[in-house]
């Protein structure tokens, strides 16, 4: 599902869990939320969620023990963003206004980094609707023209960029 979980899937396959002693089950599921949710109710002991889904947990009072972190922004290394139709009108935080965006879970930090985004750069925040659309789906949904934008993450994000009918966003700039 994203560039970050190889390392996972690598010392799964190559038997590296099993040589010490850990029974690895690895789960695809949609979004940060649905990883915490699961981590929560006991379904799974251990997962890959998102920090915001970590600080708005920490808010409600629900506390989760954090490993490692991920994922660290470089401009220069981007390994998500938001695309759009390469030759989509969409240009600054103003053009973003009325528009139906995808991002990978509500509230989470695409969502966040795409209206800070859209603030910077002279729109409404407020006029962006948000639905949730999970990265392997994010360039369908843009060419079938069912959302203006969508968040995507690498290696679904790279394929899309390689057939020339998209390009990005730069919304983490936002935030990064």
């Amino acid at each position: 599902p994203s560039d970050d979980m190889t390392p996972v899937v690598y010392a799964q396959k190559a038997g590296i869990f099993r040589k010490h002693g850990l029974d690895v089950q690895i789960n695809r599921m949609t979004s940060g939320a649905a990883v915490a949710a699961g981590v929560l109710s006991g379904a799974f002991d251990f997962g890959k969620s998102s920090v915001t889904t970590v600080l708005e947990a920490r808010e409600k009072g629900i506390t989760f023990t954090v490993v490692c972190a991920p994922v660290i922004w470089d401009p220069k290394a981007v390994y998500g963003a938001f695309i759009v139709a390469k030759d989509s009108p969409l240009q600054t935080g103003k053009d973003f206004n009325d528009q139906l965006v995808a991002v990978a879970a509500l509230g989470d930090i695409g969502a966040i980094a795409l209206t800070a985004w859209v603030e910077q750069r002279g729109g409404s925040a407020k006029a962006i609707r948000f639905v949730e659309v999970p990265f392997p789906a994010a360039a369908a949904a843009v060419e079938a023209g069912r959302v203006a934008a969508a968040e995507i993450s690498n290696p679904a994000m790279a394929v899309a960029l390689e057939s020339g009918k998209f390009r990005t966003i730069p919304a983490y700039d936002g935030i990064g």
